[in-house]
């Protein structure tokens, strides 16, 4: 019961702590992050998807070859989960500009 109480309160606890640290990242990054969407926002053609996506493949590929090796493993791991994240977002932010650029033209 006790092993159950504070299980609940470490969860509790780590929500609060990464909303927070959450929200802090994104107000450091947003220098950053703003001209990207825009980027993303006024490209007539698909660049930032031909560009960015290849580079979010080639990084899970080369994650294969570095999991192949026992002594680089946990690089391997992070990497390939960071480059499929890359990936994955390019083409949520992609869909989702096109699809916010249609609603204000209409």
């Amino acid at each position: 019961m006790l092993s159950a109480i504070s299980e609940i309160f470490a969860s509790l606890g780590w929500e609060v702590f990464f909303e927070a640290v959450g929200q802090r990242i994104v107000r450091l990054l947003r220098p950053v992050t703003r001209p990207i969407r825009h980027a993303f926002v006024v490209a007539r053609w698909p660049w930032p998807l031909l560009i960015v996506l290849p580079l979010g493949v080639a990084g899970m590929l080369k994650a294969y070859t570095l999991l192949s090796s026992p002594a680089r493993a946990d690089a391997g791991l992070a990497m390939f989960f960071g480059s499929a994240g890359v990936s994955l977002l390019t083409l949520i932010l992609w869909s989702e500009t096109r699809r916010e650029r249609q609603i204000t033209r209409g």
